[in-house]
């Protein structure tokens, strides 16, 4: 910089020397300037490189908790009948394991070179170890069954406590690296691994919550900063709420509000309002059991209902059409208004028609046959006449030996919901006609008598049964001999006889399935 030999053309000789002495003088300074500048990038690289390590830390952390688990639930189920020297062992190993969980957590070498993550690394575990050492040791020394009952929920509760511990400390990092202001490189790296951690499971999204992630994204979702990552914002989000906490948070943040208007925006990019399709059929998800209502959805309906059907009709790949049709069958389950909406813009017809283009995707098909029943269930009559050929075609859908695990179950689900709608379109004479004229007895006689083709679900087999004698009861001139067996005696005697015994869909005396 100053051994620019220009400097010497200058005819004033006081000025040549200052220039001169200068470059002796500040040389130094601008060198080490210099070399600092890449100080902010630094930084992004370190904690790119933390959310690695967590996400790979959290993996660790679940695989050796689920060891423990186990170990415990052994412990449990033999506590009373096992000898004193086994219980020992028993408890020694637990313990063991217990140690390597606890070996497993290092922290993040990234973490510890940066000053901002540092503090975040400073929670003392050793209180937490101490405790469920201190369990174990009540516990080999318990002789007494109220004893060795109490020992064993006190170091059940300090198992947790310290699993809880090393998973918190991992998300603080996480949640640490989605505040602003960082790079959109540094957080897109976060955003990675907070859809990581969702995926994990519940709990992991649960806590992940406690420590405001949820409110973060949200934050961020409506940042202009981040608009370029709304995308994977959205991603995360529906990772996370897998868990109600997670399905709470974003009533609280203005999570629902915000989803639902991106969802109805047409201006902004199909893959955002696909994602927000996403994160709305997460959130209301039948299987999130204590998600009966999701607070802020009621009155973004009608524009919900309308998007989705859309998205449904304009489908170009599967995955689009399976997030759409997930979401209304999700909505007909926690939302009673959605069927006038779903009646005023053909929605299940359109459904129908936007499956027909992926005959072969389980998936789908079982979610439009959930939406199908639970719309037969309020009565909407005028739907039978398209649903119930749709219905005969979805009830003739079987695994093939190269169907996953996943998609056979998809296929059950299928065959347990079709033959539920097909129960609640039967009203009358005609409907049943044309069942028994089309196949449909048929097919439902034939999973009826075959465990395999139904997979062995009693669930499926119940269903099967309740709409044969619905169908057969507004024409019982059309009963055959065989199907006689199946609809002449009561119907607890005839699941007794077909059914596989592998599973308990009888209680009470009474068959009962959930659509």
């Amino acid at each position: 910089m100053f051994g620019n030999p220009g400097h010497k053309s200058l005819k004033n000789r006081a000025v040549r020397q200052w220039l001169q002495d200068l470059g002796t003088l500040c040389e130094p300074e601008c060198s080490t300037t210099l070399q600092s500048k890449s100080l902010i990038s630094d930084v992004t690289r370190l904690i790119q490189l933390m959310t690695d390590d967590v996400s790979s830390s959290l993996r660790a952390i679940q695989m050796a908790a689920k060891a423990v688990s186990q170990a415990f639930a052994v412990l449990c189920r033999r506590l009373e009948t096992l000898p004193a020297a086994e219980l020992r062992a028993e408890v020694e190993r637990l313990l063991g394991l217990v140690d390597r969980l606890s070996c497993v957590y290092r922290p993040p070498a990234a973490a510890l070179r940066c000053r901002q993550l540092r503090p975040l690394l400073a929670a003392d575990l050793e209180p937490t170890r101490a405790a469920v050492a201190a369990a174990g040791r009540r516990l080999l020394a318990a002789a007494e069954p109220p004893q060795l009952v109490a020992a064993v929920t006190q170091l059940g509760g300090a198992i947790t406590q310290l699993v809880d511990q090393l998973l918190l400390q991992q998300l603080r990092l996480l949640t640490e690296a989605l505040r602003p202001p960082h790079v959109l490189s540094c957080a897109r790296a976060a955003l990675a691994a907070a859809t990581a951690a969702g995926a994990q499971g519940c709990h992991l999204s649960g806590l992940f919550c406690r420590l405001g992630g949820v409110r973060q994204l949200v934050g961020m979702a409506t940042d202009g900063r981040f608009a370029p990552l709304q995308l994977h914002v959205l991603r995360a989000l529906s990772a996370v709420c897998c868990a109600v906490p997670c399905v709470r948070a974003m009533e609280e943040e203005g999570g629902v509000d915000l989803v639902c208007e991106l969802l109805c925006d047409l201006s902004i990019p199909g893959g955002v309002r696909h994602e927000a399709a996403a994160v709305l059929a997460q959130m209301t998800a039948p299987w999130l059991t204590p998600n009966h209502s999701v607070h802020g959805l009621s009155r973004h309906l009608a524009g919900v209902v309308q998007a989705l059907t859309d998205l449904a009709e304009e489908a170009a790949d599967d995955e689009v059409l399976l997030l759409s049709a997930a979401a209304l069958a999700n909505l007909t389950f926690i939302e009673r208004q959605v069927f006038p909406q779903l009646t005023a813009r053909c929605t299940a017809q359109k459904l129908i028609t936007a499956a027909d283009r992926f005959p072969d995707n389980v998936f789908i098909l079982d979610q439009v046959s959930t939406v199908l029943a639970n719309a037969a269930s309020v009565g909407d009559s005028c739907l039978g006449r398209l649903a119930v050929p749709a219905l005969i075609r979805y009830l003739h859908v079987a695994p093939t030996a190269r169907w996953a695990d996943g998609a056979r179950a998809a296929c059950r689900r299928l065959q347990q919901k079709t033959a539920v709608a097909l129960t609640r379109f039967c009203v009358d004479r005609r409907t049943a006609c044309h069942l028994v004229s089309s196949g449909g007895t048929a097919r439902l006689e034939l999973l009826c008598r075959q465990p395999e083709l139904r997979g062995r679900d009693d669930g499926v087999l119940v269903a099967c049964l309740t709409a044969l004698r619905r169908i057969l009861s507004f024409c019982p001139e059309q009963t055959q001999q065989q199907t006689g067996e199946l609809v002449q005696p009561k119907l607890m005697d005839v699941f007794l006889q077909l059914s596989s015994g592998e599973s308990e869909y009888v209680r009470g005396g009474r068959a009962v399935w959930d659509v």
